[in-house]
């Protein structure tokens, strides 16, 4: 395969030959292309990319405008939706208008949550915010402020508080019977 082609091959292609476990595919991969700073496709084309993963990703970046991002609320991939109502420019009023549903079992934490969502600012946004998975990757904070430890530990969703007693340290003795199923220890 040449450098042109592999920007022509499917995702799917692309993907398995990066995941690929043997070495000679991993050097013949690794002499396609010199070394040199990467280029990513305008902002435009991502969000256009039929690849839900490049799109997913254009919708938390950014560097891809805000009103070009809630394009990507009009797709049909439910898990695009999702990860662009998570977008940390959004309005609560914005990402209550994203039409996404959250997975059984779903917990994924956008980027700039699992940088700075220990700062109490962001702490405090997250933990406010209408968006269950915002609320759930706050709690995931090993230290957070005092008042939004409160907050969580009395939130809605059982996963929020579940969350917080397992990974905050000073929720862990504080909210324990808050965040049993049934109220009890």
């Amino acid at each position: 395969m040449t450098a042109p082609l592999w920007s022509r091959a499917a995702d799917g292609v692309r993907e398995g030959l990066l995941a690929d476990p043997a070495p000679e595919v991993r050097v013949a991969l690794a002499g396609l292309f010199e070394r040199g700073p990467e280029v990513r496709p305008a902002p435009r084309a991502r969000i256009g990319d039929p690849g839900p993963a490049v799109r997913g990703e254009a919708a938390q970046d950014l560097e891809v405008p805000t009103r070009l991002a809630l394009e990507l609320a009009r797709g049909v991939d439910d898990l695009v939706r999702l990860s662009l109502s998570m977008r940390e420019d959004l309005t609560e009023q914005q990402r209550a208008a994203i039409a996404c549903v959250v997975p059984r079992g779903c917990h994924q934490v956008p980027r700039w949550i699992g940088e700075r969502g220990h700062e109490p600012d962001v702490a405090r946004r997250g933990a406010a915010s209408g968006h269950v998975l915002l609320r759930r990757s706050i709690a995931l904070q090993r230290r957070l402020p005092a008042d939004v430890v409160d907050r969580l530990a009395v939130d809605e969703d059982f996963f929020v508080r579940l969350t917080l007693c397992q990974g905050c340290r000073q929720a862990r003795t504080s909210c324990w019977v808050r965040c049993t199923p049934t109220g009890t220890a």
